[in-house]
């Protein structure tokens, strides 16, 4: 039985499980991997994914991500991750309903429900905009509320 009911077997599509992808992205070397995935013989490239975790490879320490799921463009190496997405970075943990990774433009977006805590505050927000490049975060909520921010000084 699949844990995945959008993961099936059919004639049009390719099935497998335990699968790991290793590339470079953006310059930030990543391992994406799922206990199963499929894709469609018409497009190969979008690679649909179950129990995900994936590792980017940064300069000032690793991201960590789980998901239930995710697609994963092998072309492009855009990543797009759904449902209990769990991220780690050095001491700061963040929950979400959606991850997105868009290579080209090395950003990585965030949103649905964000809340982070780590040893310098807490975050909670609609929406998270992370430029891997510059590293420099946009913080926003879709309506006017405010950004819920609360940070220790030191």
């Amino acid at each position: 039985k699949l844990e995945n009911e959008n993961l099936t077997k059919t004639a049009e599509s390719n099935f497998f499980e335990d699968v790991e992808y290793k590339g470079l992205g953006s310059g930030n070397r990543y391992v994406i991997g799922s206990k199963y995935a499929n894709f469609t013989t018409d497009r190969p490239e979008i690679i649909n994914m179950t129990n995900v975790e994936c590792t980017f490879y940064l300069s000032g320490g690793n991201l960590y991500i789980v998901s239930d799921y995710a697609i994963f463009n092998n072309s492009s190496n855009d990543m797009e991750f759904t449902e209990n997405v769990k991220m780690n970075y050095l001491e700061n943990v963040l929950f979400s309903q959606k991850a997105i990774f868009e290579n080209e433009k090395n950003e990585l977006i965030i949103e649905g429900d964000v809340s982070s805590k780590g040893p310098n505050g807490k975050i909670r927000a609609d929406r998270l905009d992370f430029d891997l490049n510059t590293k420099k975060l946009k913080i926003s909520m879709y309506n006017d509320e405010k950004v819920n921010i609360k940070v220790k000084l030191q």
